[in-house]
């Protein structure tokens, strides 16, 4: 008998017998659990195999993360060269500090301005949202230098 497996991207198919596992298989379900995935039944229809071809597919053109849209992201990208200018400083999010009114809440100057640079545009997002738009920027600048 043989069991097919995949490791990474590759499938490999394993003759029937015992095999060493090294991993972590902590948690719920153990090693079965965590063993599991990689035996999954093999799609038998043609619209269940394009199905998960064009999985694979989107897994190599689509980037990890929510990236959002990418011209509002190329905008904010160049809103932070524009607010770094103006004030010297590195564009840098704030986020309300515990026992205040505003914890947990994302603001500062730079969200201001971008909220401002953003209305005549009708670009308009929540404080939250801004500041997550910005960690992606700033991380995939970070990634590119």
């Amino acid at each position: 008998m043989r069991e097919q497996a995949s490791c990474g991207r590759a499938a490999i198919e394993l003759p029937a017998g015992r095999f060493l596992y090294c991993g972590s298989a902590k948690g719920q379900g153990g090693s079965k659990a965590r063993l599991s995935r990689h035996f999954k039944p093999q799609p038998s229809s043609k619209a269940a195999k394009a199905a998960v071809e064009f999985g694979e597919v989107g897994k190599l053109i689509v980037p990890d993360g929510n990236p959002g849209d990418g011209a509002v992201n190329e905008w904010i990208a160049a809103m932070l060269a524009i607010y770094r200018d103006i004030t010297g400083k590195k564009p840098a999010t704030s986020v309300g500090a515990p026992s205040r009114s505003n914890e947990g809440i994302a603001g500062g100057p730079l969200i201001r301005f971008l909220k401002a640079a953003g209305k005549p545009l009708k670009i308009e997002f929540a404080a939250d949202a801004w500041r997550s738009r910005v960690r992606t920027v700033l991380k995939r600048a970070s990634e590119q230098n």
